[in-house]
């Protein structure tokens, strides 16, 4: 009641800096529990190898979240440290929708503020994503257009570009964001400083911008491939997708706003008056069309709109009137609050209860992603003498955080997470031996043509079978012809308008771009011809008993 009677009185009426400075403060620490008590999540863990290995680009995406990973990675490796960025982030956004909207009511702006900051999309804004450093970046080139677009300020133009560029770098998305822009310009009336403020601002995004198309360019555009060639999806739904996009926006937003936003629907009309709140609307309308279009050949992932959050909260708390507001800013509160008790509790959940009940290779990769501590606990005896691997860039980032090696990713893998390409030169293993973990046994017979002979160990994480492919004397040879043939024919086919100078696996693995390379196919093993290529020690052995054995 203490926290609620604050919030209801003191609080939610004055607009000082000191209750701007409490709330910043009980929101990060809210955040912080929320970030110590919840999982480390895959993709997480993939971006904490960005910054390990810092680099002017990565396979998936431009390098900015790399690049403030290995800033937070020199004060700690913990996840907890890796999650501050977007933590901070968030913080940083909420007190710069104050700053921005302050000018022209500072009532209101506070109450939006207020808005942002309790929102259930707000508090879970903790972990690693390439979205983060996008919504910041993004928001402060909008806050500096709306300033440069006030006080006619060639400087904020210029500012504003620079993030739009940062922003770039963090995620493609931006480009929306200059679409934007654009149709603003030559919506509005032209002048001097006007004209040559964009010409600074675009100047300005596209130096940074042209970083990293000179690194995709040297690299035979894995970006381009990953994010407008290899995601494109036959069977995309997008009645499915756009309401589910829907439904996740009214969550963000909460159903309570969304109720509001309805009632004061008229008031829509009179504020595109506004030239500057005009500019809001196309920020937002935009890149929804955009998402709408691309969800006819891509399932659209809730997630794609973050970084247009922001700007919605500010539209949302424009057009609601104050009163209003005060109720919306109370419910999101107590929704937050609810949801991050939900959130820190799930750890605690006693997740071994789903065995049985769902599909055993699905469990065994949930396990995994819930407890890696255990996997590497187990494997541990092996990490100094073989060469630690899995199917999945999820499990092997989650896996090199815990057992402190590198775990490279074995077979074709998936398009997601491909950076392990960059990372990984299968020559150099060429007779080592490997300890490959899977989550059910379907590849033992496949991987095994990859090596003079193998050997399986089984051990459990919380009731869920684990596979460990010991494979002796890898042979390169073989696994080139196999799947290194399968990796370059679906992830690094460059369309032949594209120019590019050759790529790093081209180079890595003496491919030629003008050649067809062809994938060496193996028949399938029976049951029989499985046993004789394995030797599988029952799960009632532990691995530190089967190394003792061997």
């Amino acid at each position: 009641m203490g926290i609620w009677s604050r919030l209801s009185g003191r609080i939610m009426e004055r607009a000082d800096w000191k209750n701007i400075a409490l709330v910043l403060l009980f929101v990060f620490a809210v955040k912080c529990v929320i970030a110590q008590c919840f999982f480390f999540l895959s993709d997480e863990a993939y971006l904490g190898l960005w910054g390990k290995n810092i680099s002017t680009g990565y396979y998936d995406h431009p390098p900015m979240a790399g690049w403030v990973a290995y800033a937070l990675l020199q004060i700690g490796q913990s996840p907890l440290i890796l999650r501050l960025g977007t933590i901070l982030f968030s913080l940083a956004i909420g007190l710069g929708i104050f700053g921005l909207l302050k000018d022209y009511d500072r009532r209101k702006a506070y109450l939006v503020f207020l808005l942002f900051m309790f929102s259930p999309f707000d508090f879970m804004l903790f972990a690693v994503m390439t979205d983060a450093p996008l919504m910041f970046f993004a928001f402060f080139s909008i806050f500096f257009l709306f300033k440069a677009e006030t006080k006619e300020n060639r400087i904020y133009y210029l500012l504003s570009g620079i993030c739009l560029g940062l922003a770039f770098l963090s995620k493609y998305f931006a480009i929306m964001v200059f679409a934007a822009y654009i149709v603003y310009f030559f919506a509005g009336k032209k002048n001097t400083v006007r004209v040559t403020g964009y010409g600074l601002l675009t100047i300005a995004a596209t130096v940074l911008a042209a970083q990293n198309i000179a690194w995709n360019y040297h690299n035979g555009w894995p970006n381009a491939m990953h994010n407008f060639f290899n995601r494109i999806e036959k069977d995309a739904n997008p009645a499915a997708s756009l309401s589910f996009l829907a439904a996740s926006a009214a969550y963000m937003l909460t159903p309570v706003v969304c109720y509001f936003l309805y009632k004061n629907r008229k008031r829509f009309a009179q504020c595109l008056w506004s030239r500057h709140f005009k500019l809001l609307v196309l920020i937002v309308a935009i890149p929804l069309v955009v998402l709408v279009l691309g969800s006819f050949i891509k399932d659209i992932r809730p997630h794609w709109i973050f970084f247009l959050m922001p700007v919605i909260f500010m539209i949302a708390g424009i057009l609601i009137d104050p009163a209003d507001l005060i109720k919306c800013i109370r419910f999101s509160f107590t929704f937050s609050m609810v949801q991050a008790v939900i959130v820190c509790a799930v750890p605690f959940f006693p997740f071994s209860l789903l065995a049985g009940r769902i599909d055993n290779k699905d469990f065994a990769s949930f396990m995994l992603h819930l407890d890696p501590k255990g996997a590497a606990k187990n494997l541990d005896p092996y990490k100094d003498k073989f060469v630690m691997a899995t199917q999945s860039y999820s499990i092997s980032a989650l896996l090199e955080y815990d057992l402190g090696v590198r775990t490279v990713v074995f077979g074709g893998g998936s398009q997601h997470g491909r950076q392990d390409d960059i990372y990984t030169d299968f020559k150099e293993f060429d007779g080592r031996d490997f300890a490959i973990l899977l989550k059910d046994q379907k590849h033992i017979s496949r991987f095994s043509n990859m090596f003079d002979h193998t050997e399986t160990r089984i051990f459990n994480v919380q009731k869920s079978p684990i596979y460990v492919l010991l494979g002796y004397h890898f042979k390169y040879d073989e696994y080139r012809l196999k799947y290194l043939v399968r990796t370059l024919n679906k992830y690094y086919q460059v369309p032949a308008w594209l120019p590019y100078s050759q790529s790093y696996f081209h180079k890595k693995y003496d491919f030629d771009p003008s050649c067809t390379y062809i994938e060496k196919q193996y028949a399938t093993a029976d049951a029989n011809e499985a046993a004789n290529q394995v030797n599988v020690i029952p799960p009632a052995m532990s691995l530190n008993q089967a190394a003792a054995m061997k």
